[in-house]
């Protein structure tokens, strides 16, 4: 990818830099998560809130104990198992939310408006050239937008690399 230093000229606000590096930083979340072969998005979302919902129908019952209210706790695991099944398989059925991560990854990358225009059109270029969606290139692309935007935001400008200079 290019790592031609262009001015990435600091018309960004603090709130759009803010912005962006979280989206850039959810588009890493899901290249990692994708190359662990961990379960896929919409698998994700319904694990976590089954299990809050079996959590919270627990926590509920702790708060009529505490009250005096005589629970039966064999029944509320129960009920909680049950909860949180049905809404794990609901938000498995219902959701619209990928189901894969290289969809959700698609998705982000569509939503985002790079810093690095040519880095991009790059990564673009590449996966029409490979039909795919290559996560060694996306994690590059990324690398090249981290620093655009480190340029953006003022955090350093980039300087003569010394190495260049060295005579052998």
């Amino acid at each position: 990818m290019s790592h031609k230093v262009e001015n990435f000229a600091s018309t960004l606000s603090l709130a759009e830099l803010k912005k962006k590096r979280l989206q850039l930083r959810n588009i890493r979340m899901a290249v990692a998560k994708s190359l662990r072969g961990s379960m896929g998005p919409r698998f994700e979302r319904a694990s976590i809130g089954s299990v809050a919902a079996a959590a919270a129908l627990l926590g509920i019952g702790k708060l009529l104990e505490a009250t005096g209210v005589h629970v039966v706790w064999s029944a509320l695991w129960w009920s909680a198992f049950i909860l949180g099944l049905v809404i794990h398989l609901w938000v498995n059925i219902k959701s619209k939310f990928p189901r894969l991560w290289i969809d959700l990854i698609d998705a982000k990358l569509s939503e985002y408006e790079p810093v690095d225009k040519e880095a991009f059109r790059h990564l673009q270029h590449h996966t029409r050239e490979a039909g795919y969606l290559e996560l060694a290139y996306v994690r590059e692309w990324i690398s090249t937008e981290s620093y655009a935007l480190d340029i953006a935001g003022g955090r350093f400008t980039p300087k003569r690399n010394l190495f260049l200079d060295k005579q052998m």
